[in-house]
């Protein structure tokens, strides 16, 4: 076997393996019987955590978009101009005119987004504060 073979063999394989491990790492978090999922919640606890240190508070609400999205839950924080919707595979948020979204498909787990997610809400609200 070449080695430009191989190394395409084992790319393949490689890229095979990521795949199965970030459908593995979101499947673990199934929904509960509200229908939402653990890692929703934990996104927004931590939104939760980081407005309390703004002095800030969102309130929550569960909302149905339709049948293929599943519940969600939306936040609004009117104090620091924030509003924050958490589906099962996308989380945005808007802080006053800018909105910013993040996608399930790229983050190998939901930990990793909701990191990334929480990260740049805190840069974005900071920034608009400092206006």
């Amino acid at each position: 076997m070449s080695p430009l073979f191989r190394w395409f063999r084992d790319r393949r394989q490689r890229r095979k393996e990521r795949r199965e491990q970030h459908a593995a790492a979101w499947a673990q978090e199934g929904p509960g019987p509200d229908g939402l999922k653990p890692f929703q919640f934990a996104a927004r606890d931590r939104v939760d955590e980081l407005l309390g240190t703004l002095g800030a508070s969102a309130q929550w609400s569960v909302e149905q978009l339709g049948p293929k999205v599943g519940p969600s839950l939306t936040g609004r924080a009117p104090s620091v101009f924030v509003e924050v919707w958490i589906y099962n595979d996308t989380f945005g948020f808007t802080v006053r005119k800018t909105t910013r979204s993040f996608e399930w498909w790229d983050f190998p787990t939901p930990t990793g987004m909701i990191d990334e997610f929480v990260s740049q809400l805190k840069a974005f609200v900071s920034a608009a504060q400092s206006r």
